[in-house]
């Protein structure tokens, strides 16, 4: 009898160990899938300031492999990118050869209009840089950012990757206006900022948020910035992840 009731307190913690593995797991993953759900873009944070789109910028570049490269290893790389990139049409290439390096430098456009500037370049290591460029039309940053990723990932390479979009606001906004608009913004992501600037020109914040799906540098994956323009009489607005990479 003894042994029977010492087998069953055995089998009765056995299952309620399975039972708490089972819930805690569940758990998890509702955690995990709300915090998925949670996600948003640039371009929705973007939107969420009420400024006037004007330009996006994408910077991709990695470092591919070590080892020597002809030319006419640059040049296929280069037709098989743009190839993957649906840029055949209306590219121009340029060849340029030292003696410390050689490159190929394709320029194109998209059938968006968005326009690519491409350096393929070898110089002991060969390296692979992706600049696209747009003021005509507003784009879906982040399909420009998956493809740039399925490329690189293609040929087993890790790139690294900035976005930043630039807006304007009509006329003056002062700096307490400005300041209310980056937090407004910061709050959205439920920001930590970690770095701030401010003068009587310009605004420019930086920090981390685990709601933008941006790998981090030096624990920072967003920067906002803005400031008045007086000769174009706007308000300027600057949104970058994991940085803005332009000048501002």
């Amino acid at each position: 009898m003894i042994k029977r009731t010492w087998l069953f307190g055995i089998i009765t913690i056995s299952l309620c160990i399975c039972l708490y593995l089972l819930f805690s797991n569940l758990n998890y993953k509702n955690q995990a899938l709300a915090a998925s759900h949670q996600r948003i873009k640039l371009d929705e944070l973007f939107e969420e300031s009420g400024c006037q789109w004007s330009e996006t910028h994408i910077n991709a570049w990695a470092e591919i492999e070590s080892g020597s490269k002809t030319f006419d290893d640059l040049k296929d790389m280069g037709v098989e990118l743009c190839h993957f990139l649906n840029l055949e049409l209306n590219s121009q290439k340029t060849f340029n050869y030292k003696t410390y390096q050689k490159q190929v430098k394709i320029e194109a456009r998209d059938q968006k209009g968005q326009s690519y500037d491409i350096i393929i370049s070898n110089n002991e290591k060969t390296h692979v840089v992706i600049n696209i460029y747009g003021n005509q039309h507003f784009v879906d940053t982040q399909d420009y950012i998956d493809k740039i990723e399925d490329y690189f990932h293609s040929i087993k390479a890790l790139p690294r990757i900035s976005a930043t979009l630039v807006g304007t606001f009509d006329g003056r906004l002062d700096s307490k206006e400005r300041k209310s608009i980056i937090n407004s913004l910061v709050a959205k992501i439920n920001g930590r900022v970690t770095q701030a600037m401010e003068d009587e020109r310009l605004i420019s914040i930086a920090g981390y948020s685990h709601i933008l799906d941006t790998a981090p540098i030096a624990n920072i994956n967003f920067q906002i910035a803005s400031r008045y323009n007086a000769y174009e009489g706007k308000t300027y607005l600057w949104m970058g992840t994991p940085i803005i990479t332009i000048e501002y």
